[in-house]
């Protein structure tokens, strides 16, 4: 390492080699904490304990879309909670409907509900499946 004179640069901090190590120690640091982050995330937010896909849509009227829907459930003895919706030509939802999906004895189930739009739809979809059911939706 060449010295310097400390009267025109002052006293040198660090090292390069000493940079160096800092550079990557903080790298895999930020690495570390990214795929920590990256697992928790798919612990929390990965496939559930339900799954919901599109089967198919019908457009009845300008108002009205009919969604049927699949969904799988690892516990079928367990009711879930759905969410359809309708969405317009724009890509707007202008619909929603939440759907009750009771216990059943097959794993998977097919489910149909009507979902009203506000505006013409051009497409049924699903939002979403739960476990967490409203308490609205279940039958006192």
């Amino acid at each position: 390492m060449i010295e310097r004179p400390t009267e025109r640069y002052g006293r040198q901090k660090l090292s390069r080699r000493s940079r160096r190590s800092a550079v990557i120690v903080l790298t895999a640091l930020v690495l570390v904490l990214g795929v920590t982050v990256a697992v928790i995330a798919a612990n929390r937010f990965g496939t559930g304990e339900v799954k919901g896909e599109l089967g198919a849509y019908e457009l009845i009227d300008s108002q009205t879309v009919s969604v049927t829907i699949s969904v799988t459930r690892q516990d079928p003895s367990q009711p879930v909670v759905c969410i359809v919706r309708a969405r317009s030509i724009d890509g707007d939802e202008t619909g929603r409907r939440e759907v009750l999906v009771p216990p059943a004895s097959a794993s998977t189930v097919q489910v149909t509900a009507i979902v009203k739009s506000s505006r013409p739809p051009v497409v049924g979809d699903i939002y979403g499946c739960g476990t967490d059911v409203p308490s609205y939706l279940v039958a006192p």
